[in-house]
């Protein structure tokens, strides 16, 4: 389940071709609130484009890189030089590490491939992870209730179900279940016709 190591030759080409520079620019959004020395977990990172843009940044972080796909992990680890950035990558199923404290926890495009009672367990396994006052940067596809575009998420699915055997095959409420897990919503940021949300939540 969720394998993406058939797509990840044309993953970054597609997502640009059909999303512009909307799904780096919702990723990034927050990317202020991080600070010198961080401990960051990333969760499903791909093929590492975020760690360019975490390199921009000009400061030291300390990174544990978990992603699944071997491909995926592969070519995140040819995004070097990346001198700023002490990055431990950990290929393997999010479910089966053992996660420290962190101050900081991203998931781009990341929960949307879990159907409803993983995605409930991951979110508190994620949540217990972060320290108090902690920022999880979640950024993802969000519910619109408008026709044409449920039908085009819907169509993601569809491919990514038959590319990758996705897990998911539903859009879920990801923003409630992060808040029950004791996390607070500070801010968010929607692009690309308001189909993909960037949010900010801070652990209480």
């Amino acid at each position: 389940m969720n394998n993406f190591n058939r797509v990840s030759f044309f993953y970054d080409w597609l997502a640009k071709l059909v999303f512009g520079r909307s799904i780096l620019n919702s990723q990034t959004a927050f990317f202020s609130y991080l600070k010198e020395g961080d401990e960051i977990l990333i969760c499903g990172g791909g093929t590492g484009q975020i760690l360019k843009e975490l390199e921009k940044l000009n400061i030291k972080l300390r990174i544990d890189y978990v992603e699944k796909s071997k491909k995926m992990i592969d070519r995140a680890k040819e995004m070097a030089p990346l001198n700023k950035l002490d990055i431990q990558f950990i290929q393997k199923d999010i479910f089966d590490v053992q996660l420290k404290k962190y101050q900081i926890v991203i998931t781009p495009f990341f929960l949307d491939v879990f159907k409803e009672e993983n995605l409930i367990k991951l979110i508190d396994k994620l949540s217990s992870s972060l320290q108090t006052t902690g920022f999880w940067l979640c950024t993802d596809f969000k519910r619109t209730n408008q026709r044409w575009k449920d039908i085009f998420i819907q169509f993601m699915y569809w491919f990514f179900r038959l590319t990758t055997n996705l897990e998911g095959n539903l859009l879920l409420d990801f923003e409630s279940s992060i808040v029950k897990s004791g996390c607070k919503k500070l801010r968010s940021a929607t692009y690309f016709h308001e189909m993909i949300e960037a949010g900010l939540y801070q652990k209480l």
